[in-house]
């Protein structure tokens, strides 16, 4: 005897065992009735905002707060709002950017290929040892937008790399 559906009498396959064809079945396993039902839909753990995905524990705004300041894996007690030294001025910029011949000294990129919105000067003059008031040349090295950024996550790494790159030049 052929099995159909309870409530429009289709017929339906061998295998199913619900007694409902597809399209009745996927009405019935609903929100809370579903076998996957998780609970209610996952709310930021600090502002109680409803998350668009579940394995997210905060909302974007709150994740980024969460970086600010102290709370920064790259804090170091503040020292970037120090000012810099008056010998590090637009003058010993331009230096160190010559004596770099207009290169990125990581990924070797041109300052004239490094386009930059807005900006006349596209390559930024690095500290080495990370000290503001530092401004000898052999501290000094010019490095792109794109590498400057990632020199501020793993500090001695990056002293290390960068002091190599002057001895070698």
């Amino acid at each position: 005897m052929k099995e159909c559906c309870t409530i429009c009498q289709k017929l339906l396959d061998q295998r199913n065992k619900s007694g409902l064809c597809c399209s009745h079945y996927r009405q019935t396993i609903v929100g809370n009735k579903h076998p996957k039902w998780k609970g209610e839909k996952p709310q930021c753990n600090k502002c109680g905002k409803v998350l668009s995905r579940r394995k997210y524990k905060q909302c974007f705004s709150c994740y980024c707060k969460s970086f600010l300041g102290e709370s920064n894996p790259n804090w170091k007690n503040g020292i970037s709002f120090y000012p810099y030294n008056s010998t590090f001025n637009n003058k010993l910029k331009e230096k160190i950017r010559k004596r770099d011949k207009y290169k990125c000294k990581i990924c070797n990129i041109k300052e004239k290929d490094n386009f930059r919105k807005n900006k006349k000067i596209n390559l930024i003059t690095h500290h080495i040892n990370y000290n503001k008031n530092d401004c000898k040349d052999n501290n000094l090295i010019s490095l792109c937008l794109k590498c400057h950024l990632k020199t501020n996550g793993n500090r001695d790494y990056w002293y290390a790399y960068c002091t190599y790159l002057m001895e070698n030049r």
